[in-house]
């Protein structure tokens, strides 16, 4: 239990007051900073946070399934526009992206638009893909940087510039965030944008504060609803859920003020449509069945799905502070009195719900539960926030020491592990321990001082702690998340798995076809797509034929102008192919295992070899 305190001002007498209400006072009610003084140490926060974003970004060729589509679509969206090969220019053709020769809008532009952006100054024949990765992933983890200026906002709101500090600095820690914003996907953006317009929100709102102006509270509200429309162009309708019910339960929480805060409500909603509602009816008039693919967008298509405790693996996505979220969970059990209580709740409230509402449907990814991670950094931060305030005012909370030695141990053992694991992987290798490096080398010489760094901070740290110098603690916890991420990221990044197994063939079936046409056959209407991977590295656009449309395709051709189509090696696709009096020029893997032809008419003098590229 937490001990009663009596603090004494000189010359008054003693008045009760109890723990909780000392650590509301010293936690809100602090004068707000200068607007100057907050950007600095928001700039601070972020300059801090940046190094483990952006880190060897353009170094990995791309593996992640929905980072591999996002680049493959803004690619081919870029090429229509443009216009390539066989393909004629679209000027409007970043109105509506397309994959593998189909509009694609059962997802939102907006990734697409921005990786278009990032591209502007190249052109299709003067780029690689390795640009294009770089450009996209830059992009990417400037939006992790959004977001992490909306949990800076979020936690001046609820706090004071402590807390705004220190959440940013435990969300921008977190290895689960790192991993995600580095891909160039749609995850990052969606989240983003939704905290942002949760942090407008609350700003418009003022928690605990004197009544904001009118002035403040239309424009807030209006902003929030902006970036709700930014959200929304980013991954769909999911962006309402994450953003408007949290902001409901926030409310609920808060009790006074909800006349302002239901108009600012609505005028979010209005905001949100203008900026969003433009795109959909745009797709609605030009596709009429557009709508019901967006619904089927949210349905689980996967045949394998997960049980119901799957995000429960959270405590472990978001280490080094698993610890302290855990204890964040019984937090507001603890000091739910008066406005501290309140002040507690809507975070936890907040994670609370994000948690269960992911955790219903059965298919779900680890990168789903990217939009709980600005609630848990606050949950978190709070927790240390309590602690440090009650030993500073004589309060004592015995439960914290079963908080404090499994956090520093955990990071002393890892410490100790981590620089000689990295130095040994290539020993593993050899010796036949392992099939590949599991992250990535570091010579012996960069592995050793990096593990007697993060030991050497994470006994200070544990000192300091058990000092009750827990300011002091709480930062050098903080240098070292960032000095373990920064090193995995680099190690993982500039590893030799890094490069895409299928690349090489991709990239070698380009140079076959220079500027000839690609189809690739469709013996049934059933028939799979080619692999996203393959467009994007050979940098092509293919359209599907059909086995009774092969004599059309062929008046194309030239003895100096050949045709090419892709086919899987079946019966079924060699027969029609063989009739249609095409022949094998090369064979290769269009996915991992995934081997094909490529056909072209008319026969070559002399076919290339038959052979796959090694792998």
């Amino acid at each position: 239990m937490m001990n009663q305190t009596s603090p004494t001002v000189a010359g008054e007498p003693a008045v009760s007051v109890s723990p909780a209400t000392q650590v509301h006072s010293l936690l809100v009610e602090d004068a707000p900073p200068r607007a100057g003084r907050a950007f600095a140490a928001m700039a601070f926060c972020l300059l801090l946070c940046a190094w483990p974003l952006y880190v060897a970004l353009g170094t990995r060729d791309t593996i992640h399934t929905m980072e591999n589509i996002s680049l493959m679509s803004s690619q081919e969206t870029w090429l229509r526009q443009w216009g390539w090969h066989d393909i004629p220019a679209e000027k409007d053709a970043w109105l509506v992206p397309s994959q593998n020769a189909r509009p694609r809008y059962n997802k939102p532009p907006l990734v697409v638009w921005v990786n278009m952006l990032m591209w502007s100054d190249l052109t299709p024949a003067g780029s690689t893909v390795e640009q294009l990765t770089f450009r996209s992933r830059l992009a990417s983890a400037t939006m992790g940087m959004v977001m992490l200026a909306g949990v800076f906002w979020i936690g001046l709101s609820l706090g004071n510039l402590r807390t705004a500090m220190l959440s940013t600095l435990v969300a921008g820690s977190i290895w689960f965030f790192q991993r995600q914003a580095r891909n160039a996907s749609y995850d990052v953006y969606l989240v983003a944008w939704a905290t942002m317009a949760i942090a407008a929100a609350l700003w418009a709102m003022r928690p605990w504060k004197a009544s904001p102006s009118l002035v403040r509270t239309l424009g807030g509200w209006a902003l929030a609803g902006v970036f709700l429309g930014l959200s929304i162009l980013s991954k769909g309708a999911l962006a309402i859920v994450i953003t408007v019910i949290p902001l409901i339960l926030m409310m609920a929480i808060l009790r006074d003020r909800w006349k302002s805060a239901a108009l600012g409500l609505a005028i979010l909603i209005l905001a949100a449509a203008a900026v969003a509602a433009p795109w959909y009816i745009h797709i609605e008039q030009t596709f009429p069945r557009s709508t019901q693919t967006l619904a089927s967008e949210y349905g689980a298509r996967r045949a394998e799905f997960q049980t119901p405790f799957y995000y429960l693996a959270l405590v472990a996505l978001v280490w080094p502070w698993s610890v302290y979220l855990i204890a964040s969970l019984f937090h507001p059990f603890k000091l739910a009195r008066g406005a501290r209580g309140k002040q507690v709740f809507i975070a936890w409230a907040w994670f609370l719900f994000i948690f269960i509402f992911f955790s219903i449907p059965g298919a779900k990814e680890q990168r789903y539960i990217l939009p709980i991670l600005p609630a848990a950094a606050l949950m978190a931060v709070q927790v240390w926030q309590d602690h440090q305030k009650l030993e500073e005012t004589g309060g004592h909370d015995p439960g914290m020491i079963a908080l404090v030695w499994p956090h520093w141990l955990g990071m002393i053992a890892v410490a100790a592990m981590i620089g000689p694991f990295l130095a040994m992987q290539q020993w593993m290798v050899d010796h036949q321990w392992a099939d590949q490096q599991p992250i990535g080398q570091l010579s012996l010489w960069a592995g050793l001082p990096i593990s007697a760094a993060l030991l050497a901070i994470a006994l200070m740290g544990l000192r300091r702690h058990l000092q009750c110098r827990i300011a002091s603690a709480m930062n050098l916890s903080v240098a070292w998340a960032l000095i373990f991420s920064s090193t995995i990221l680099y190690a993982y990044t500039c590893a030799p798995h890094g490069i895409h197994p299928i690349k090489a063939d991709c990239q070698r079936v380009a140079a076959i076809l220079g500027d000839a046409p690609l189809r690739y056959l469709q013996a049934s209407p059933d028939e799979v797509w080619p692999n996203e991977e393959f467009a994007f590295f050979s940098r092509r656009i293919a359209f599907s034929i059909k086995p009774d449309q092969l004599d059309d395709y062929k008046h194309k051709a030239t003895a100096d102008h050949p045709v090419y189509i892709m086919a899987d090696i079946t019966p079924q696709h060699d027969h029609p192919m063989l009739a249609a009096g095409f022949a094998i020029a090369t064979t290769f893997y269009q996915d991992r295992d995934r081997l094909q032809n490529l056909w072209r008419f008319p026969a070559p003098e002399a076919a290339a070899s038959n052979l796959p590229a090694s792998h």
